[in-house]
């Protein structure tokens, strides 16, 4: 995984305050499903447990699924502490994947923050199923998800 996605992802990711980027961390092979060719989202969640931060966001560059979906672009604990993204699937030009993988970051730390999936299909906290609904929605908050940061006291 490339220095420049992480360096973006922090940049990106400040709006919630100081960001810093951890100590790599190998990808375990028992969360590996060798029948799906993937990696169990939720077994790779857990490496984020170790490090003793208030939010930590894991990011790997391993196709993912959870439960009965084919895919997932990312996973996290609503009202938790801990989330975690792949890159794997949003590859495209440099400027395609920085904006795909930041609006990934924000949606999963989103729910560590008490969001739900938003109806409003621009904000970042709609659910993704493809990369077209990820290319198709902001990479901000809707005014009501937003509301709900600020009253949880997330945003200024």
């Amino acid at each position: 995984m490339d220095d420049f996605i992480l360096t973006h992802l922090a940049s990106e990711l400040s709006v919630f305050g100081d960001v810093e980027i951890l100590p790599r961390v190998d990808v375990p092979e028992s969360a590996h499903r060798p029948r799906r060719g993937q990696y169990l989202a939720s077994d790779l969640k857990e490496l984020t447990a170790s490090f003793p931060h208030d939010k930590v966001l894991g990011v790997v560059d391993v196709d993912i699924y959870e439960g009965s979906n084919r895919f997932v672009f990312g996973l996290a604990d609503v009202k938790g502490r801990s989330a975690i993204i792949s890159l794997n699937r949003l590859k495209g030009d440099a400027e395609t994947f920085k904006q795909r993988a930041a609006k990934e970051a924000l949606h999963e730390l989103g729910h560590t923050f008490g969001l739900r999936h938003c109806q409003d299909r621009s904000c970042v906290m709609t659910f993704s199923k493809s990369l077209a609904d990820t290319d198709a929605k902001q990479k901000d908050y809707c005014q009501f998800c937003a509301l709900r940061l600020r009253t949880a006291g997330v945003f200024p």
